[in-house]
């Protein structure tokens, strides 16, 4: 047994293109999740347009190099600094502007 009944098709096969902001009103509307209707709208062959994903902010800079940058400010020997590697790279920049 579906969740949507044929006024649900109906409504969802009037539009010509679907995106999320689209489904997601329909689904909160209706009492269903979002998912849920993109994939009946992919199921029903009907045109659902993708959010494009946002951009990943870079500066080109690794997280290895912001530790040899640290260690340089501190005049310490690399292996002394080794766990740093695993911290958060907010956390990196932060106690560089700090030392450096």
């Amino acid at each position: 047994m579906s969740k949507y009944t044929d006024a649900m098709v109906g409504a969802l096969t009037s539009r010509e293109t679907w995106d999320n902001a689209a489904a997601a009103a329909f689904a909160s509307e209706h009492g269903l999740s979002t998912r849920s209707v993109v994939s009946k709208i992919l199921s029903l062959g009907l045109t659902y347009v993708k959010a494009d994903k946002p951009a990943r902010k870079t500066d080109g800079v690794r997280k290895a190099d912001v530790v040899r940058a640290i260690e340089a400010a501190l005049s310490v020997p690399a292996e002394s600094l080794a766990g740093l590697a695993k911290a958060d790279r907010a956390a990196l920049d932060s106690l560089l502007r700090v030392v450096g």
